[in-house]
């Protein structure tokens, strides 16, 4: 279903899909073995070259954006690995982060015409950031078709599966968080991909907030 074009190096794989999107067909991937200008959420440079990184092109379904992270999840569980979901799009393992996530829309006047999904996963170490991001030694072309099967079986699995899903590999469920200087409970995720917190009788929902490492409350 996906169609894969490998690249030595580019910029930024989202950037490929994003500017040269009406190129490509429907459920294209790009991938990078060295990403010199790789974005993550509130345009953080993220370089790479021995880590897996990709992105994908959809044009005419635009699936439940809890797909991406479990299809990591998932994956990554065939080899024996287990990670977590901190909302809304980083992977975790042993509370350090493996992987980020960056979805990006794509519009013509008013009208959105494809979604691009990019997926950055550590497959080599970083002395730099040992204290917040670990890493996998995988292979890095077989760790992609796994992701890609994942995803599109996901594809067809029922909203109510995704959320089950993904509230049960959620690292954030049940904690507390700091968050414009109030501590709120975590409840979980709600159906649209919202995260649900409370504070005292006060209930919020996150869209796209970033809840960092930082802001997890640990003194209960």
């Amino acid at each position: 279903m996906f169609t894969i074009y490998a690249f030595d190096e580019v910029s930024s794989t989202n950037d490929v899909l994003k500017q040269q999107y009406h190129i490509y067909q429907d459920h294209s991937v790009i991938l990078a073995h060295k990403q010199t200008k790789g974005r993550g959420r509130f345009d953080r440079v993220w370089e790479s070259k021995e880590d897996l990184t990709f992105s994908i092109l959809l044009k005419n379904d635009y699936p439940n954006e809890l797909i991406a992270p479990l299809s990591v999840v998932f994956a990554l569980k065939q080899y024996g690995i287990q990670t977590s979901v901190k909302w809304p799009n980083d992977i975790l393992i042993h509370g350090k982060k493996l992987c980020g996530i960056l979805i990006e829309s794509i519009y013509e006047g008013n009208q959105k015409v494809a979604t691009v999904i990019g997926i950055g996963i550590n497959l080599s170490k970083k002395d730099n950031l040992l204290t917040k991001a670990d890493y996998v030694s995988l292979p890095k072309e077989e760790l992609l078709q796994k992701i890609l099967i994942q995803y599109d079986q996901l594809m067809m699995a029922k909203s109510s599966f995704l959320l089950s899903s993904i509230s049960q590999y959620s690292y954030l469920s049940g904690r507390s968080i700091l968050l414009d200087g109030i501590i709120w409970k975590v409840d979980g995720i709600e159906e649209h991909g919202y995260l649900r917190v409370h504070h005292q009788d006060t209930i919020r929902l996150l869209k796209s907030e970033e809840i960092t490492l930082e802001a997890i409350y640990e003194k209960e």
